[in-house]
């Protein structure tokens, strides 16, 4: 990551799902092992749109709680929020997932005009949030139905 950061010298990153493997990751540590997965970008001050995957869901991962981790305590160098992940679909986090937001990208030379939505939509899949219960109750694995309204 950091040689394709450092070459292409983006503006924006989108990490798009899976950003960990949660099926084996104790409930204790989500956060920090996704500090080290943001962690180049932190480094830059870079801005980065994340999703979740189906990977992200797990019985140990939670995804909300990663989300505001993101939102509140990832900070640049320069101690300014970087995610754009916001969580824009009233719902239960295992019936309509997490990351469903967009984007919106102006231009350069008026910053006041929209150029596009840049559009975020969780699929969910894997399992619901519930450490220790061993109930692997899965969620749904497509973009519910109250995000694509």
């Amino acid at each position: 990551m950091n040689s394709v950061l450092d070459n292409e010298l983006p503006d924006l990153v989108v990490l798009n799902g899976d950003l960990l493997s949660c099926e084996y990751v104790a409930p204790s540590k989500y956060n920090e092992l996704l500090d080290q997965v943001v962690s180049p970008l932190v480094s830059r001050d870079l801005p980065f749109a994340p999703t979740f995957g189906n990977h992200d869901y797990s019985e140990t991962c939670d995804t909300h709680d990663m989300s505001e981790h993101m939102w509140y305590n990832v900070k640049g160098t320069n101690g300014k929020r970087l995610s754009f992940m916001t969580h824009s679909v009233d719902g239960a986090n295992e019936d309509v997932g997490e990351s469903n937001y967009y984007v919106p990208v102006y231009g350069s030379k008026d910053g006041e005009r929209l150029e596009m939505l840049l559009w975020f939509f969780d699929s969910r899949g894997g399992h619901v949030f519930q450490p220790g219960k061993r109930l692997d109750t899965p969620t749904g694995d497509t973009v519910h139905d109250e995000v694509r309204r």
